[in-house]
């Protein structure tokens, strides 16, 4: 990542205080983010399968099993007053909310 794309993600990740996303998501980051990964705040994840709640770092992962709207609910509450950003793969738009 060049150092200006670096610059814009830190300063994305500064005015976001939740992420929502989707299971295939983290299905396929968890392992490469590792012990501390990037996000450092609350990600709640969508699925039909409930899983422990994960604290790794700063970034706590959350499974969500009663839709998206819940999802949602949560992260705005997780997010004291701060932005949402949804990324719900690549069929949705990822796209800041609030």
């Amino acid at each position: 990542m060049s150092a200006k794309s670096a610059e814009v993600v830190d300063e994305s990740f500064k005015t976001t205080g939740a992420i929502v996303t989707g299971r295939r998501w983290f299905d396929v980051g968890e392992r490469p983010w590792g012990d501390n990964p990037p996000f450092h705040m609350p990600v709640l994840v969508v699925t039909h399968r409930a899983r422990a709640e994960i604290t790794k770092g700063e970034t706590t992962f959350t499974s969500v099993t009663d839709g998206i709207e819940s999802a949602l609910r949560q992260a705005k509450a997780a997010a004291a007053g701060r932005r949402l950003f949804e990324d719900m793969g690549p069929r949705s738009t990822s796209r800041p909310k609030g």
